[in-house]
């Protein structure tokens, strides 16, 4: 992922139950000034808050999409705990009916079993 215009706010969440970091995050604030490019594994997820009111980004993945095997947590999961920045959250309505971590049975998503 490059941010190409302006600056964000990005977490990323390790989803792999096998990895040595799985359910830990990372936050990251870029600006699209200081050209840094991110490469996340398959099975680590992403969110994040746009810092300004234009932001392009570019995303560069492995597969082709396939929304059955898409999963994604509640923005604001106790578990994880993000330092999400203050102000007003839009947030989609698809997203709004992600789970919680609890709710998820990770032993269950067998593509994410054999990431590590």
């Amino acid at each position: 992922m490059q941010l190409l215009m302006g600056k964000i706010f990005i977490a990323f969440i390790d989803f792999r139950p096998k990895s040595k970091t799985f359910l830990k995050k990372k936050e990251l604030i870029i600006d699209s000034k200081n050209n840094v490019q991110i490469i996340m594994p398959p099975g680590v997820g992403s969110g994040f808050y746009a810092l300004n009111k234009l932001n392009l980004m570019y995303y560069k993945v492995s597969e082709y999409y396939n929304p059955k095997f898409e999963m994604g947590i509640k923005w604001n999961c106790d578990k994880i705990s993000i330092n999400w920045p203050k102000g007003k959250k839009i947030i989609s309505s698809k997203d709004k009916k992600n789970p919680t971590i609890k709710n998820i049975n990770f032993k269950t998503l067998k593509d994410l079993n054999k990431l590590s």
